[in-house]
């Protein structure tokens, strides 16, 4: 292949882009996707390129060919990429990359995983704010936050609790729960921010 691009590139300009793709074709028909990778990115076949990355483990790359690919509409249509990037969302999330696994949701368009992605990345201000844009039921979004906060009260995490009322604009529910727990300074600091015409 590499003789024939050289003789083509000389004598059929036109076609250069048909034989890089042909060429990562082969590659990945033998079993070499990652030799595939560049030859897809010189024939302008981005979703391609981001499979074969994906296929060989090289997922850093994969996600470098994403940033610079604006358009991934072939995601939802096209049942093998769905796949390899579904398995580099796995990725991300088994290795803790939470950013990065929302900003893929995003850029596939899935926001209630994105969100997901922000939230378990303790992000709890941006999955709020980016619930609410993507809800019309403002109070829907807040009430499963807060629902998540009093799972994190559950378990003992007042802290994170804290954090996520906060973020979901709930600070009555944060003091009213330490009310409800006897955690009075919790409660007195909360109100004092939050609620200073009330002490």
């Amino acid at each position: 292949y590499e003789k024939l691009l050289d003789l083509v590139s000389i004598y059929h300009k036109d076609q250069v882009l048909v034989y890089e793709e042909k060429w990562a074709d082969y590659l990945v028909s033998q079993h070499k996707p990652e030799l595939a990778v560049s030859h897809f990115i010189e024939a302008g076949k981005n979703l391609k390129a981001i499979e074969s990355a994906i296929q060989s483990h090289q997922f850093e790359l994969a996600l470098s060919i994403m940033n610079d690919t604006n358009n991934l509409s072939g995601y939802n249509s096209n049942n093998s990429i769905k796949e390899s990037i579904d398995t580099l969302l796995e990725h991300l999330s088994n290795s803790k990359q939470f950013d990065q696994a929302a900003d893929l949701y995003l850029k596939i368009g899935n926001i209630p995983k994105a969100v997901e992605s922000l939230f378990d990345g303790e992000r709890y201000t941006e999955a709020f704010d980016l619930s609410k844009d993507h809800n019309s039921n403002i109070e829907t979004t807040k009430n499963y936050f807060v629902e998540r906060a009093e799972k994190q009260i559950d378990l003992g995490n007042f802290s994170t609790a804290e954090t996520i009322f906060l973020a979901a604009e709930a600070a009555d529910k944060a003091i009213t729960t330490y009310h409800r727990l006897g955690r009075t300074a919790d409660c007195v600091r909360l109100a004092k921010i939050y609620y200073p015409d009330r002490l």
